[in-house]
């Protein structure tokens, strides 16, 4: 009992660190512009490039380009990083993008199907910078964010990480200690 306890003041200052470190957290937004490029990726074979405007706390930082295929690989890179066995507790699940619907307008000439797939791009990082568990190195890469903000994310994350894993043991202390039926 002694310990369960002692488990759960340190998660009392690990939460209160926690929160203090959140607040020192910069505000991520993106933009991308209603274009983009076409490029050769190898030998007649040519994807999208998107520009992306990247602001630190409204003020314009700036721009990283990156292909639809880049966007699909991010997206289920997080799906990896974010299982619930990395996050047993919070078990959050990363934005997500549908692959299928992104290469159906990804095939089409047609502006407005150009412009959905610019939403669904714009709308994907918008949700992963709401949201500062998501913005992990590889987020944080793919939109070079460098210091002195990057490390002030991944303190948060380790922060949520160790609470994530002290909430699960506790969770395991309470089970072995209530009683049989």
């Amino acid at each position: 009992y002694r310990e369960l306890s002692l488990l759960s003041h340190l998660l009392i200052h690990l939460h209160i660190d926690m929160e203090r470190s959140k607040e020192r957290l910069v505000k991520v937004e993106t933009k991308i512009p209603r274009k983009f490029q076409r490029r050769m990726i190898s030998p007649n074979v040519f994807d999208k490039y998107f520009d992306i405007k990247v602001s630190i706390n409204k003020e314009p930082k700036h721009k990283v380009s990156h292909s639809l295929i880049e966007f699909i690989d991010l997206a289920k890179t997080l799906h990896v990083i974010y299982t619930i066995s990395k996050f047993k507790v919070l078990s959050i699940d990363p934005p997500s993008l549908d692959f299928q619907y992104l290469q159906q307008l990804n095939n089409s000439d047609d502006m407005e199907d150009l412009n959905s797939m610019i939403e669904l791009l714009e709308a994907f990082l918008s949700d992963i910078c709401a949201d500062p568990l998501f913005m992990h190195d590889i987020v944080l890469d793919f939109l070079n964010i460098q210091d002195p903000y990057r490390s002030d994310f991944a303190k948060y994350i380790g922060y949520s990480q160790m609470m994530s894993s002290k909430i699960s043991s506790v969770e395991k202390e309470k089970k072995k200690e209530l009683p049989l039926n």
